[in-house]
């Protein structure tokens, strides 16, 4: 589980995002996320119930994308901000694919500041 600081908890944060935030995709996820300075790294993740009609499904899959965000959070580089959509590709998805896909998430945002 996140910490509380790395979660947004704000709405109007997570509007800014989806409308002016920067945008990377990959097969499973869509990563809507502005670079901030002095503030903590913070998430949010959002399933909907396009990907799965129960709930437990949804917030399994939030759950496990929330921890591979804690356990790989060391590895980022800069200070962000991120909204994570699930696509419907993400319905049969294995933790270790979302751990790859976080890292290559983090690994895109550190070449691009060089």
């Amino acid at each position: 589980m996140l910490n509380k600081k790395n979660c947004i908890g704000n709405h109007d944060v997570i509007d800014s995002l989806f409308r002016k935030g920067d945008l990377f995709k990959n097969h499973f996820f869509i990563f809507k996320f502005k670079r901030v300075i002095g503030e903590p790294s913070q998430f949010a993740v959002s399933v909907s119930k396009k990907i799965h009609k129960k709930a437990v499904k949804r917030n399994k899959l939030r759950r496990q994308v929330q921890e591979a965000l804690r356990l790989n959070l060391p590895l980022l580089k800069t200070q962000i901000k991120v909204l994570i959509i699930a696509r419907p590709a993400s319905e049969k998805i294995s933790y270790d694919e979302i751990n790859r896909s976080i890292t290559t998430f983090f690994n895109s945002l550190a070449s691009n500041a060089k």
